[in-house]
């Protein structure tokens, strides 16, 4: 294969602690190696008697392509490499996306190391410490090296191969890897859409969802009618708490797509981010209308239909608080009424008041029943003073008897 149809290739040293002086000098001797295979990234990983080391190792024994084991005592003391990163890297020698190469520094013994089974350098299992001319098994390892990466990509997958390998890769949550696939993708097409879109959901999912955004750009300028670029672009809006943004992605991948079950969910959720929980509300239950046994909306509606109890029960406290006051305007309204029943206590403690009065006024009738004798006793001198007036009667009797006789004797 022609050197400038070789992918990027990503070379990791792996060695322990003391022997950094043969991986330098193996190094040296494989420069000619790297030109001409492309190999733009080189790694080394020291091992070291702590575990300090162990979270870079992973991400590179699941990443790079060409992984070259510097074996000794030292390194076999390292029981990290009978963990399930190191089988992974195996497996993925066996499955021909890298290429693992156990180089033998030193005489040891080596047991049931999961690289044991591996074609090792230099032939025939003779450590370099062993060989008398060190350039020459040095330069033996390095022609054996390019023949090894010349053999893996005699069978390189395609760009479509890469694609479903990094499918199958985030299947098992195996991030970084199924991105390289991506990257081995897009280096074969880099126009290739389906490539960027993916890149972006591996990048999101290692939270690195600023560049997850510019790989759903670029696969959205590639092709703006790109459903699932715009929906993945809104579920790393989502995740960057831009809700806004990821509500205009997800309507955008619905005017392409109105009967996507998995849009009105996602949609449903940017509108539950920015608190619109009656607009949410109506997204999740257009997508049971369009799948009535569909989980995430079920449960979506479920949990906005919570919010929304919780939203409304501060609105119902403070109505509620209200009403208290209102009750408790009620009460002093009661209360008002107690007054005013206290009035009517008051009014009837008036009425015993004025029954108060009446026995006064009956006091006064007493006094008036005391007058009315006194008026009787009156009417006695007035009895008395009748005798006199018909006394007086009489009198007047005379005084004409006497005014007839001074007539008559006149």
């Amino acid at each position: 294969m022609e050197a400038k149809m070789t992918p990027p290739l990503k070379l990791f040293y792996c060695y322990a602690q003391g022997d950094k002086a043969e991986r330098d000098e193996l190094d040296q001797h494989l420069a000619g190696v790297k030109r001409k295979y492309h190999i733009v990234d080189s790694i080394d990983q020291e091992i070291s008697p702590d575990n300090t080391w162990q979270k870079d190792i992973e991400s590179r024994l699941n990443t790079a392509h060409i992984i070259l084991l510097l074996v000794s005592a030292r390194f076999m003391a390292a029981n990290y490499f009978y963990s399930e990163e190191m089988k992974r890297a195996v497996a993925r020698h066996e499955e021909g996306t890298a290429c693992v190469i156990p180089i033998l520094l030193h005489p040891v013994y080596l047991g049931n190391a999961p690289f044991g089974n591996l074609r090792g350098l230099p032939p025939n299992a003779v450590a370099v410490s062993q060989w008398n001319n060190r350039d020459e098994v040095l330069w033996n390892i390095a022609g054996a090296i390019a023949g090894a990466i010349a053999e893996m990509l005699q069978t390189w997958p395609s760009k479509e191969e890469w694609i479903l390998k990094g499918n199958a890769l985030y299947a098992m949550r195996r991030y970084e890897e199924g991105l390289e696939a991506c990257e081995q993708a897009l280096y074969l097409d880099p126009r290739y859409v389906g490539a960027w879109s993916n890149k972006g959901f591996a990048l999101n999912e290692l939270k690195r969802y600023e560049e997850g955004l510019a790989a759903y750009d670029q696969a959205l300028r590639l092709d703006p009618n790109y459903i699932m670029a715009w929906n993945n672009k809104g579920n790393t809006l989502y995740e960057l708490q831009r809700y806004a943004e990821g509500l205009a992605a997800y309507e955008q991948a619905l005017r392409l797509d109105p009967s996507n079950v998995v849009l009105w969910n996602n949609r449903g959720n940017a509108l539950y981010g920015l608190g619109r929980y009656e607009d949410g509300l109506k997204s999740y239950t257009h997508a049971l209308r369009l799948d009535p046994h569909n989980r995430d909306a079920q449960r979506g509606r479920y949990m906005i239909l919570e919010e929304m109890k919780k939203s409304s029960a501060p609105v119902a406290a403070r109505e509620a608080d209200k009403r208290p006051v209102e009750a408790n305007r009620r009460p002093s309204e009661a209360d008002r009424r107690p007054p005013e029943a206290n009035r009517r206590p008051l009014e009837a403690d008036k009425r015993p008041v004025e029954a108060d009065r009446r026995p006064p006024e009956v006091d006064r009738r007493l006094p008036e029943a005391d007058r009315r004798p006194s008026e009787a006793d009156r009417r006695s001198p007035e009895a008395n003073r009748r005798p006199p007036e018909t006394d007086k009667k009489p009198v007047e009797v005379d005084k004409r008897l006497r005014e007839k006789d001074k007539e008559l004797n006149a």
